[in-house]
């Protein structure tokens, strides 16, 4: 989302008007939100060892996306694939639903 965000023109951007940046700003915005911290919060709850004093916690490492399906179909993909492991990433106001909710960029 990040990559859209700055190959789409500032220059579209006018006061009180609705514009493509705005609308990938304001998503991206809501996505950290809404979506980084439910997955950080989680993250940092798992013992790195069973028993183990230490958690594990975001590599914010970059990851290469397949060129097919849509990035947002494969975070999807990935989310459905541990739902059975956490299940507080489903539900309504969940992970997953959130995901669905994204654009694809």
């Amino acid at each position: 989302m990040i990559d859209a965000l700055y190959a789409t023109s500032a220059d579209t951007v006018v006061a009180g008007k609705r514009s493509q940046r705005y609308g990938l700003e304001r998503t991206f915005v809501a996505a950290m939100g809404g979506l980084l911290f439910p997955i950080a919060d989680l993250l940092v709850r798992q013992p790195a060892k069973e028993r183990s004093r230490q958690h594990a916690a975001p590599t914010f490492e970059f990851y290469r996306f397949a060129a097919t399906p849509s990035k947002k179909d494969q975070l999807i993909a990935i989310c459905d694939d541990l739902l059975g492991a956490f299940p507080s990433l489903g539900g309504d106001d969940g992970l997953r639903s959130l995901l669905g909710k994204l654009p694809s960029v």
